[in-house]
């Protein structure tokens, strides 16, 4: 969980507004979103990510935090900010159309995912397929481009099945629930790091899911996680009920228990209107879990999370399909980015303890309170 006191709030915000003149000097080349990704020298993996990070932070700088809304222990702060016309399906919307197809295997860390249709086709990090042999979630989010097959890295969230219950996949309309995402994210950065692929902690999701399950009174004689989510349907949709999206709305900022846990915001209004569901759900695991009590965080702390996203330094790795994907690290935070087009689609940071302090050459380009868009 995320927690500042009022003199790191202070000496980070310093940082943040004093690292805008560094990064300006240093030359950051444009981004422009209208380029061809293929027409684009490509970086090496882990390579220094100066216009991902100037993507990522122009984009995070554009939003603005809304009134939060508190249920049962869980709160939403919306964000808006730049939002355009999504030039690529989702992934339930590509499946529904028959566009796309993800096969098994037979490993459990990969699936073949073949886009038949016109349209690249976003999948999102945590997003769940159920059925074939065993239910996965993503690793990493990723942008499929039409007429091509990708490898994506999965993890399994069903650790007794190793049978086919259908010949393929189909979307399950959840995610993985936050808290394992948080834990997933940082492993797959840490192996994009050290091996140059994007696995997970594969016994880290199955523990966190059983745990998970345990704590919602979900029993499954095969360890999956969609039985927490059957189990607690109807109080997850009351969740959706009440935290519901506003106009405009890229993103959010949740919290449990009065803690920030993380945030995701996307390129498009639109696109988060798809996916608000299933997002709010899997942070309302977290606050069904923890008994749903506690006081909402207060518009500073949300803040100075958000600040730390900024502040954040990172690396640039290969995405298996269209774009790079960011990976990001930072003080109290962890996350990641997919950039297609010179632009964030989807980005995903969470808080973390014992992180360490953004140094002054990896501050992000803030303008000074006042100006900045977060406000």
């Amino acid at each position: 969980m995320f927690r500042t006191d009022g003199r790191q709030a202070a000496m980070l915000a310093f940082a943040v507004v004093a690292a805008a003149f560094v990064v300006c000097a240093g030359g950051a080349p444009p981004v422009s979103g209208q380029g061809r990704e293929a027409d684009r020298p490509q970086q090496k993996p882990g390579s220094p990510p100066v216009a991902e990070l100037k993507a990522f932070r122009d984009a995070l700088r554009a939003l603005q935090a809304g009134q939060p809304v508190t249920f049962r222990g869980l709160t939403m702060f919306p964000l808006t900010g730049r939002s355009r016309t999504p030039f690529y399906a989702t992934l339930d919307e590509a499946l529904a159309a028959k566009d796309l197809e993800i096969r098994d295997t037979g490993r459990v860390e990969d699936v073949e995912v073949v886009n038949r249709g016109r349209r690249p086709v976003l999948i999102v990090d945590g997003e769940q397929i159920v059925g074939a042999k065993q239910n996965r979630v993503f690793n990493s989010s990723l942008m499929v481009p039409p007429g091509r097959t990708v490898v994506a890295k999965v993890s399994c969230v069903e650790q007794g099945r190793w049978s086919a219950a259908s010949e393929g996949f189909r979307p399950a309309g959840t995610q993985l629930f936050a808290r394992a995402r948080q834990t997933n994210i940082a492993a797959v950065s840490d192996s994009l790091r050290t091996a140059g692929s994007a696995r997970g902690d594969q016994h880290r999701v199955w523990a966190e899911v059983a745990e998970k399950n345990a704590a919602v009174g979900a029993a499954s004689a095969t360890g999956a996680m969609q039985a927490a989510y059957e189990t607690r349907r109807s109080d997850l949709e009351e969740f959706v009920r009440r935290l519901r999206p506003v106009k405009g709305q890229v993103g959010a900022v949740f919290a449990v228990g009065g803690e920030v846990v993380g945030m995701d915001f996307f390129d498009s209004a639109e696109t988060f209107g798809k996916l608000h569901a299933r997002l709010v759900k899997s942070y309302a695991l977290e606050a069904l879990s923890s008994g749903g009590a506690g006081r909402a965080p207060s518009r500073s702390e949300v803040l100075a999370f958000i600040a730390a996203a900024g502040a954040a330094g990172g690396e640039v790795f290969p995405s298996p399909g269209e774009g790079s994907d960011l990976r990001l690290s930072g003080w109290k935070v962890a996350g990641a980015s997919l950039i297609v087009r010179g632009l964030p689609v989807h980005s995903a940071v969470f808080a973390r303890e014992g992180s360490r302090p953004a140094s002054s050459g990896d501050a992000p380009p803030l303008a000074p309170p006042g100006r900045r868009g977060i406000r």
